[in-house]
């Protein structure tokens, strides 16, 4: 007996999309709460409404990110968020190709009624599960907008994050790694960073200053150690540099007696500071004879969801993820 369609999937089309995992950790530790539970807190707290959960990230053009929708299934808690430009029209065409050029315009997007709707531009999903994260991230809502979009739903909008903690979401020291490092007394990694040319007036003395995300990155680690980073490259010369040449970066951090933090928890810090270079740059991190390298701090695979035109149907994703999710588990990827 044939197998019956899952009516679900009429009328979609699979299509690829990335899941990336990450691990909820905060500014300030230690902290009791969970991700989750402050997330359901700040739902409860903003109310039906949800532009009581938008923020506006341009003043003068309304462009916003919202996380309008949320469910819960499997035990984990999934977001819908959007951005949108209030006003902001398509561009179309009437395809004439008997015409020497395409007359374009911009229209406005409107349902069946004929009101009129604003166009969506990106759309990305969020899963938790206690601290444990599954993003499933568009071009412009990556990472790093999806945690500061975090952090203002729970601190400005639903006021139930203090000032001085912050939401991070980081990557892992990968649990089959962790007893291999932990009684080592040396952390190095090694990381392409940008460099910016300046010539100084009259001397044509070149000084160059490091910058772009890596280097915030790498500032951020070292000032987690309690390191000044400010002026470490201030004097620096080289003929020739331009904005355009990457020089790799090495940095060592030894010890002659046991830190107080174990290593696999520093670990944890520089994985941290380096939580937003998932594509920017490539990096591995040593502890003693152990290597890791950024295919295996960062976990992302693509899986295929069926969608219909680009959204993706919400109930087969959130099986998706919930699949993804527990093969993480079972596979020790994730602890």
């Amino acid at each position: 007996m044939p197998r019956k369609k899952d009516p679900r999937k009429v009328g979609t089309e699979p299509r690829g999309r990335t899941f990336l995992y990450k691990r909820a950790t905060f500014g300030k530790e230690p902290e009791t709460r969970t991700l989750e539970s402050m997330l359901d807190e700040a739902w409860r707290v903003t109310g039906e409404e949800a532009k009581d959960r938008r923020q506006v990230t341009h003043e003068d053009s309304g462009a916003s990110i919202v996380t309008h929708y949320r469910t819960k299934r499997f035990g984990i808690s999934f977001y819908e968020i959007i951005v949108f430009t209030p006003g902001m029209k398509a561009m179309a065409a009437a395809m004439d190709f008997s015409a020497p050029s395409l007359e374009i315009a911009n229209v406005a997007v409107k349902d069946d009624e004929g009101n009129e709707l604003q166009l969506i531009e990106y759309i990305a999903y969020l899963a938790v599960c206690d601290n444990d994260v599954v993003l499933v991230p568009s071009a412009e809502l990556r990472a790093p907008v999806i945690e500061s979009h975090a952090n203002w739903l729970l601190r400005e909008a639903a006021g139930t994050l203090e000032e001085e903690q912050e939401v991070r979401l980081s990557n892992r020291i990968p649990p089959t790694k962790e007893k291999a490092i932990k009684r080592s007394r040396k952390v190095s990694f090694s990381t392409p960073v940008e460099f910016t040319a300046q010539k100084e007036a009259g001397t044509g003395r070149t000084s160059i200053r490091p910058t772009g995300t890596v280097w915030q990155g790498v500032k951020q680690i070292l000032s987690d150690f309690g390191e000044s980073m400010v002026d470490v490259a201030s004097d620096l010369e080289r003929e020739g540099l331009t904005e355009s040449t990457p020089v790799e970066v090495d940095i060592s951090l030894r010890w002659h007696r046991p830190p107080k933090r174990q290593t696999n928890e520093l670990l944890d810090r520089v994985a941290t500071g380096l939580r937003h270079l998932d594509t920017e740059a490539d990096y591995s991190i040593e502890a003693g004879s152990t290597k890791l390298t950024k295919s295996e701090i960062i976990l992302r695979r693509t899986r295929q969801v069926h969608c219909r035109g680009e959204r993706p149907v919400r109930d087969l994703l959130w099986e998706a993820i919930k699949n993804w999710y527990e093969e993480l588990q079972e596979s020790g990827e994730i602890a």
